[in-house]
């Protein structure tokens, strides 16, 4: 072990300052304080001051000598919810990174495990930690407010082992049987062709360490092979071949697939779960028969996996008539059987509705087993289920899934290019699917339902010239036909290579052209806007970025030589990455409209305002446009339905808010597939079958209310909210939003306004004359619409709740505080909590002092509570609550 004390301004000589200057704009310090120790005076003061920008500051441990180090603990006091980073450098002079977010306030210990990393570069630059480390850092991110602070960091210590690995269990399990008639999976070779599709392919839980196929051999010795999926790329190998006829059993070892192949877009050969069995086929031994069969009976794997996993909860809804059906798969993957608890609670977005209990016994092993609770829909616009599985051994988080309601009616089907709704529809990829055309047509009915006015369309190059010469655009006429017909306009992007072009050379870049003149000559009377490439920043594409600035210049020639009122699209950025569009403009590459996807872990708006308004000034005053942002919703680590559809109405609320884009496009409107756990299968709004999810009626809400608008003014509501006034000449909307802790808003106004959540739902406020309160529920927009210019003025309310910390540890007892002139009428507080104490304590005139015990057996994460009072409408008083865990493992 080496240990850094920091008893004395010694210590202070092994490390050293960093304000990123590759990201100018940061400010900070790094000094030795004598007070502040954790345990005993003396620990290392990071001061950051974001004011002026910049994205980290830094305090780099520069170890006297090379460490053969595998985890890394420490203590940070921080005071505010900013990201902390990690960083290693390796002894190839490979700096790798990671990063965390927790809000607690006090000393928290943080345990690291320096073998797992996120992102890396320099040095050997392959994504794996060669030892020993050189050094590490810890970096305060520019990730939320307030823009200055002080880190306190004290007790660093490397250890030979692995960090952070505390709580991962190891399992068999089984994943898949195939022993029905429609469960088997049999595998022929015929003229050396296979049948060797998993239909929907088979995901792993966990980290797999090794899987096991029993299987039924003809004894061709026929060679056996494996394909999965990971992240944009896939792993291949062969596994075995077919041993005598008979039942065999494979062993396969996995890891971190060393050796294997490795191919597609990323193509790192880095493991990025889950991992996803997709294929299995036969090659023929070369002196064997032409043909065979082997027959899949079983698929095992032996993973590891984290505690909190050990109970896989998978939810599903089915809906008929009125009612709606919330079905829960349970999965305990332990070896032994175990007895629980599962409760299931129905909530709209205000309230719990109702709350089921029910006994359950799990077999161990990966056993599925299913429940169904039924719930009335009702008049309620979004409906969800929470369900958790109280465990005798561990506590499992809980998951949630919830569906919308539709809006009545069908919605306009004008086209109106003006507006700046739009939604990645991607109907091009029905292509080649039987029922393409009645699939197009319900994906578009939706979305004309949800008010999207453009789309997003993939014009592939080498589906629309298959071969040099060959054109075929008659599927593409159906995509941009079936499109306006349902009022949504379409911009084309012209991407990737044929397969028969000679691809990032200048001959290439003519072959490309000269199809782009192509598709601009037949759309030119239907589509004005074309973009070229997408994400040539990061592996799509695969020449020299400078190449791509080349490629922008002579497409904007080709589309403007076939239709000069056309608008090229350019850049198309993951992220909003300054420096590669700095270098396409001054390498010449010529755009009309910016367009970038600047994805993000969290969304803090009016940051998000200042990097698109930023954006917009970069390249000139140019148009930007925003074709692809989302957020998904996957099982165990995505954002709950709920947080994903508050996070949909935000990001467009917000967008508008700008004045900045001239286009947002969520990616995008349906679930790629059905696998729960794949993160790049839930970023859509409905599901893979047409369901809706509650981030549709969401959207729906958001672009009915403020399409065709325009920002007027941003109002002062107070902290932690912020309001805008939206106009279109004739009526205004304000769109108030806290957006991560649940508050009320007061106002005063004389007009007659129409008050609705951000599922449409209307709000009735609690009235005084011209005085309105409402709760504004956490990350979810209030939307108030009235004529041209009313009146609205913020006031303070009359009512009100905090509580002495929003951030504590299991088992803390937290002071909350009420002042109003009504009593509380009911505490909602989250499920197996014990309901709030009343205390005699008397804070302030009109206030009372509840006290909240939080579980000690609580798991780590956020908790919402409300105090309801007894007013009429009854005023809802929402507090969140964040239990963080004694050590934060990563």
């Amino acid at each position: 072990m080496v240990v850094a004390g920091f008893d004395d301004a010694e210590t202070m000589k092994a490390w050293s300052f960093s304000n990123g200057a590759e990201f100018p704009g940061a400010r900070g310090s790094l000094a030795w304080s004598a007070e502040a120790g954790r345990d005993r005076p003396g620990c290392l003061a990071l001061g950051y001051d974001f004011s002026g920008g910049g994205n980290y500051v830094s305090a780099t441990w520069n170890l006297p000598r090379p460490v053969a180090a595998a985890g890394l603990s420490l203590w940070l006091k921080k005071p505010a919810g900013h990201g902390v980073t990690i960083r290693a450098t390796d002894a190839t002079g490979q700096t790798h990174q990671k990063t965390t977010h927790y809000a607690y306030p006090d000393w928290q210990r943080l345990e690291v495990d320096l073998t797992r990393f996120t992102s890396h570069w320099g040095g050997a630059d392959d994504g794996k930690v060669h030892p020993p480390i050189r050094s590490v850092g810890v970096l305060v991110e520019n990730s939320t407010d307030p823009r200055q602070g002080t880190l306190l960091i004290d007790d660093v210590s490397l250890t030979a082992r692995p960090a952070g690995r505390a709580g991962v269990l190891t399992s068999t399990y089984t994943v898949a049987e195939f022993t029905s008639e429609t469960g088997r999976r049999e595998y022929a070779l015929d003229d050396r062709r296979s049948r060797s599709q998993l239909m929907g392919g088979v995901t792993l839980l966990g980290e797999p360490d090794a899987m096991r196929l029993v299987l039924d051999s003809d004894g061709s010795g026929h060679a056996v092979h494996a394909e999965f999926a990971s992240h944009f790329q896939t792993f291949f190998n062969r596994i075995g071949a077919l041993g005598p006829a008979g039942r065999q059993v494979i062993d396969v070892p996995l890891g971190d697939l060393k050796g294997w192949r490795h191919a597609g877009m990323e193509n790192d050969g880095k493991v990025r779960y889950p991992l996803r069995l997709t294929r299995i086929w036969l090659e023929p031994k070369p002196d064997g028969p032409r043909t065979g069969t082997l027959r899949l009976h079983r698929l095992e794997a032996d993973i590891h996996f984290a505690a909190k996993n050990a109970v896989q909860l998978r939810p599903d809804i089915r809906e008929a008539g009125g009612d709606v059906a919330f079905l829960l798969d349970l999965q305990n993957i332990r070896a032994h059987a175990v007895k629980g608890r599962l409760v299931c609670e129905y909530r709209n977005l205000a309230r719990r509705l109702d709350i089921k209990t029910v006994e359950v016994e799990l077999p161990g092993g990966g056993a599925t087993l299913r429940r169904e609770f039924t719930f009335p829909r009702g008049d309620h616009h979004m409906v969800e289920a929470v369900f958790h599985w109280l465990d005798p051994e561990l506590p499992i988080a809980p998951v949630s899934i919830g569906t919308s309601a539709p809006p009545p009616d069908p919605g306009s089907p004008r086209l109106e290019p003006e507006s700046l709704m739009g939604c990645g529809l991607y109907l091009y990829r029905w292509n080649g699917n039987p029922a393409a055309r009645e699939n197009m047509a319900r994906v578009a009915s939706l979305a004309q339902r949800a008010g999207v006015k453009w789309t997003r369309e993939e014009f592939q190059w080498s589906a629309t010239e298959p071969r040099p010469g060959e054109f075929r655009f008659d599927f593409y006429d159906q995509v941009v036909e079936i499109a306006h017909a349902h009022g949504i306009s379409v911009y084309g992007l012209l991407c990737y290579w044929a397969p028969w072009a000679k691809q990032n050379t200048p001959e290439g870049i003519d072959q490309y052209c000269n199809w782009v003149r192509r598709v601009v000559r037949r759309y030119k009377d239907r589509i004005h806007h074309w973009e070229i490439w997408n994400e040539p920043n990061i592996f799509f594409w695969s020449g020299p970025k400078e190449l791509y600035a080349t490629l922008l210049d002579r497409a904007y020639e080709a589309v403007k030589a076939e239709d000069p009122t056309a608008a090229v699209l350019g850049c198309s950025t993951s992220g909003i990455d300054v420096k590669f569009i700095e270098m396409v403009m001054a390498r010449g590459g010529r755009f009309d409209a910016l367009t970038i996807h600047p994805y993000r872990g969290q969304m803090e708006e009016l940051r998000y305002i200042d990097e698109l308004r930023a954006a917009r000034q970069l390249v000139g005053g140019r148009e930007v446009w925003l074709t692809e942002i989302g957020f998904p919703s996957h099982l165990p680590t995505g954002w709950s339905e709920r947080r994903q559809a508050a996070l949909a109405a935000r990001t467009y609320l917000a967008s508008v808010a700008s004045g900045a884009i001239r286009s947002v496009s969520w990616y995008d409107f349906r679930n790629d597939g059905p696998d729960p756990y794949e993160n790049e299968q839930n970023f859509g709004l409905v599901r893979h079958d047409f369901r809706p999810k509650p981030a549709y009626r969401a959207l729906a809400t958001v672009c009915r209310t403020l399409g065709g608008m325009g920002v007027k003014e941003q109002i002062d509501v107070g902290p932690g909210a912020y309001a805008f006034r939206f106009s279109d000449g004739r009526r205004d909307v304000i769109a108030a939003c806290a957006p991560e802790d649940g508050r009320l808003l007061a106002f005063e106004t004389d007009a007659d306004v129409a008050l609705a959540d951000g599922f449409d739902q209307p709000i009735r406020p609690l009235r005084d004359q011209a005085r309105h309160t409402l709760t504004l529920d956490s990350g979810f927009p209030v939307y108030a619409a009235g004529p041209s210019g009313f009146a609205f003025k913020p006031v303070e309310p009359r009512y009100g709740l905090r509580v002495s910390s929003s951030s504590v540890r299991a088992g803390d007892r937290l002071e909350v505080t009420i002042w109003a002139t009504a009593n509380v009428q009911e505490w909602e507080v989250p499920y197996g909590w014990p309901a709030p104490e009343g205390s005699s304590l008397k804070t302030e005139p009109g206030a009372a002092t509840w006290l909240l015990n939080v579980p000690a057996d609580a798991a780590a994460g956020r908790y919402d509570a409300q105090a309801i009072l007894k007013t009429d409408p009854p005023l809802r008083l929402p507090v969140s609550i964040r239990v963080t865990p004694a050590v934060i493992r990563f």
